[in-house]
């Protein structure tokens, strides 16, 4: 959740906020904040972490697009040599 953005962060929190007894406004400005998953459904541990991996691949993409993050090499096969 530390890749998320606040207001990303809030709104996968308050998904859980529930089931945890938190408020999601309380905890998004802090990247640091963690929880116990186990303390959750198995459904909603899905939901969670499908909303985290969804939001923070696009972030990784944005930041790719703007040239602020390194990607894969393209075109290339890792081990391949040159040419």
């Amino acid at each position: 959740m530390a890749m998320l953005s606040p207001e990303q962060r809030r709104a996968a929190l308050e998904l859980i906020q529930d089931d945890l007894g938190i408020l999601a406004s309380d905890h998004m400005l802090d990247s640091t904040f963690s929880f116990d998953t186990e303390l959750l459904s198995i459904e909603k541990q899905k939901r969670l972490f499908a909303y985290v991996n969804s939001m923070a691949r696009a972030n990784r993409e944005l930041l790719i697009s703007r040239g602020l993050l390194g990607g894969p090499p393209t075109g290339e096969v890792q081990g391949a040599p040159p040419g």
